[in-house]
């Protein structure tokens, strides 16, 4: 719960979502051994725009850049199974990678993918998730609230 009270308290400062994306990264799942983390909205078209990214190679490819429903959703690699709903299994690529799903008003509004740089033991993948899961509430309303800003 600190993290959270913690991660609630630096967005009322408004960070950019690629400085939200490096602190996710870089103090709140540093522990894990984080290679990178994006996060991205679902348009109401079905195309997805990547709002924040770090620790990603390709991150000039990909930076604010809106993927089409038909391109995204015909990618065939256990992340986009995820992000497609074809499975409910939210670790990808031999627990590499995790998934979350960011919800506004119960209503899925974009996912969270977390990629750590080794496999998270079986032992520890429950503790991770959580952590995961526990700081995507915040970001997914302060992301709503941004969404809603602006429209």
């Amino acid at each position: 719960m600190e993290l959270v009270r913690k991660l609630i308290s630096w967005l009322t400062f408004h960070p950019t979502t690629d400085e939200i994306a490096r602190a996710l990264a870089t103090d709140y799942f540093a522990e894990f051994s984080v290679q990178g983390v994006r996060f991205s909205r679902l348009q109401s078209d079905d195309s997805v725009v990547i709002l924040g990214e770090y620790g990603f190679e390709d991150s000039a490819i990909w930076a604010n850049r809106v993927i089409l429903s038909s391109e995204w959703r015909a990618r065939d690699t256990e992340p986009s199974r995820v992000l497609k709903g074809e499975t409910q299994e939210r670790w990808c690529n031999n627990s590499t990678v995790y998934i979350e799903t960011l919800r506004d008003r119960g209503v899925t509004q974009g996912h969270l993918m977390v990629t750590f740089h080794k496999t998270i033991s079986e032992v520890y993948k429950d503790r991770v998730a959580e952590r995961i899961r526990d700081l995507c509430i915040p970001l997914a309303l302060y992301l709503s609230f941004l969404h809603h800003h602006y429209q």
